[in-house]
């Protein structure tokens, strides 16, 4: 489960809803900001209404979202808005 993985308090700069997908089995999941700062849920499935997308295999996904690689080092493409695609990374790695 994604939200075992991503950091649903702390520091968080997210503003709008992003998901991640692990292109080999397929699953996806929605990571959105809540009306309290610095939090996010995460969700099974991707919305409709999200803002950008990571997708990739799930180990590089991972390591991008935890800063050990970055999205041109890893094979994970994004779509939608590069911003707030960027801005989802510092969740998973606490604001690091």
């Amino acid at each position: 489960h994604l939200d075992i993985w991503v950091r649903t308090r702390g520091k968080h700069t997210l503003v709008e809803p992003v998901s991640i997908t692990a292109i080999e089995s397929g699953r996806s999941w929605t990571v959105r900001p809540t009306e309290s700062t610095g939090r996010v849920d995460v969700e099974q499935g991707r919305a409709h209404d999200v803002s950008a997308e990571l997708a990739g295999p799930a180990a590089d996904v991972l390591l991008v979202l935890w800063n050990r690689l970055t999205i041109e080092e890893a094979r994970v493409r994004v779509t939608g808005d590069p911003a707030v695609a960027a801005s989802f990374r510092p969740i998973a790695t606490g604001g690091r």
